[in-house]
């Protein structure tokens, strides 16, 4: 079962995965975005690299995202 999707932009992805994964795996991310934005193929990287984290988000099956989603946080 999945929840509605709701496309979130790039910083309140960030808020919900920092909820999920903690301030570590957001710091590391932001350092990945960092440098893939100097890439030539920086955009499409760096959707290849949240787009997991978007699925989850509406994967009812993910404890995570489901406690963050029915609280209304992400």
């Amino acid at each position: 079962m999945r929840f509605p999707r709701v496309e979130l932009s790039e910083p309140k992805l960030l808020d919900c995965i920092e909820a999920s994964y903690g301030l570590a795996r957001r710091q590391a991310l932001q350092q990945e975005l960092a440098h893939l934005r100097q890439e030539p193929d920086g955009p499409d990287q760096i959707q290849r690299l949240l787009q997991p984290y978007r699925n989850r988000m509406f994967d009812q099956t993910s404890a995570p995202y489901r406690a963050l989603n029915s609280a209304g946080l992400c």
